[in-house]
């Protein structure tokens, strides 16, 4: 999955450094970040001055930093197509360090008093001068649900809407007031109507993409009851056994590894 970079380390603890030459600078415009050419990051002594720079994270000894200044004659790349990059460190550093900027562009003034937040000094959060309300990074819950059959079939899915025409498994977020267990069968009986039972985790993944932290479950479902598409957020909802081509065009990401999980038989070891 994406966010496995081995034997690079991640570091996201909140421990601002004094930017030195060699440290990424991260920088966006809107859905694209911007790099010297296709592929290499800007680096702080590419920059004139380094007065805004926030600091994001670490990767091995390198630092990154956010600069929210668009950077001249710079290549713009939209972070949707770096999903994947045989680089791993590259692919890995940018959606990060998106999901961060979205957070940071849409809090800058408090919600309460609408007086200008300021980053605290001692953890990741932006802190109200003013009226001390404090706001941490948005992370969504949300689950991806492998469904199994007494067929020991596995349910896929095609969504109804935008671009995407390919096969994945039911998903959702999770909503205010319910288990995340409960999220599993909510999601899965709006977007099927089928009703499922013996949940079993499987793994979960950040997901910087929808600032998104994912939690993968495999279950049971009686094929005997009739797939229904109630919510519209689907246009295709059927069975396949391992027969089926189950290779999905988002290799990294945790809907893939579970489609390939059951391919290889790993749901035998489970139900």
């Amino acid at each position: 999955m994406f966010q496995e970079i081995a034997p690079h380390t991640f570091s996201n603890a909140y421990l601002p450094t004094e930017p030195k030459a060699g440290d990424i600078v991260l920088s966006f415009a809107g859905n694209d970040v911007l790099l010297k050419d296709e592929t290499t990051f800007f680096h702080v002594l590419d920059l004139p001055d380094t007065d805004d720079l926030v600091y994001l994270f670490r990767v091995d000894h390198t630092a990154c930093f956010l600069t929210r200044k668009e950077m001249p004659n710079a290549y713009h790349t939209p972070v949707s197509s770096t999903r994947g990059a045989s680089d791993v460190v590259y692919a890995f550093i940018i959606p990060v360090g998106w999901q961060l900027y979205r957070w940071y562009a849409s809090h800058i003034y408090c919600g309460k008093c609408a007086h200008p937040l300021a980053h605290s000094e001692n953890e990741r959060a932006l802190v109200c001068p003013e009226c001390g309300t404090i706001i941490y990074p948005t992370i969504s819950p949300a689950v991806i649900v492998g469904v199994l059959n007494e067929k020991n079939e596995l349910l896929l899915t095609k969504y109804a809407h935008g671009n995407r025409d390919f096969y994945a498994l039911v998903a959702g977020f999770q909503e205010i007031g319910e288990t995340i267990e409960e999220t599993v069968h909510r999601e899965v009986y709006e977007e099927t109507g089928l009703h499922v039972s013996s949940l079993h985790f499987y793994k979960s993944q950040p997901w910087p993409f929808s600032s998104s932290s994912l939690m993968g479950f495999f279950c049971k479902a009686d094929s005997h009851e009739q797939i229904q598409l109630l919510d519209g957020e689907l246009k295709e909802a059927v069975w396949v056994d391992r027969s089926h081509d189950l290779r999905h065009t988002e290799n990294y990401s945790l809907t893939a590894e579970m489609m390939q999980f059951y391919r290889n038989g790993g749901t035998d070891s489970i139900f």
